[in-house]
């Protein structure tokens, strides 16, 4: 559950990359925030709770036809409906930037999506995969851990970015 391999995480689903997914689910706090984040619920994982466990799940995964996961878990739900220029990931807190952001994407007329954490904490991974298939970019706002709640939101953001780094961004 550290937020620079749930970025690498989200940017391989979006790359159609074959993912082997480990997860202890006995250690108390990343158990708690897989469940609180509830984005990766549906992706699945192979527990475990030794070297021994990790190498035979790998090799029962690695002996098997590997087939992407953009077929089953983006293309459903990638719709090319009217695109928005920007899907913002708000922060839970009102703090300055975040009286400010909205302003000037008002200001500009800044076709947006946005995504409240003070509404909903996590949308669906569907919700997200439908969003970032129809924006050309993304604005995610982080929080300082000295802020309650930040690893649920930095988490959050840091998957969401890295699929949309995957999917939005077309070099």
């Amino acid at each position: 559950m550290n937020d620079n391999v749930l970025f690498e995480l989200g940017y391989a689903i979006s790359k159609d990359k074959p993912l082997f997914v480990i997860f202890d689910p006995s250690i108390i706090e990343s158990s708690r925030r897989f469940q609180e984040l509830g984005l990766l619920t549906t992706l699945g994982y192979k527990s475990y709770q030794n070297s021994t466990d990790i190498v035979n799940a790998f090799y029962d995964f690695a002996s098997k036809d590997l087939v992407g996961s953009f077929n089953t878990l983006i293309k459903p739900y990638a719709k090319n409906a009217d695109k928005r220029v920007l899907l913002y990931v708000k922060s839970p807190y009102l703090t300055e930037s975040s009286k400010q952001i909205p302003s000037i994407i008002r200001d500009h007329e800044i076709p947006v999506v946005t995504d409240d954490a003070a509404e909903t904490k996590v949308q669906s991974i569907r919700w997200y995969i439908e969003q970032l298939s129809n924006v050309h970019a993304i604005l995610c706002e982080f929080l300082p851990t000295s802020r309650s709640g930040f690893e649920i939101q930095n988490s959050k953001a840091a998957f969401i970015s890295g699929l949309a780094h995957g999917l939005v961004y077309k070099p």
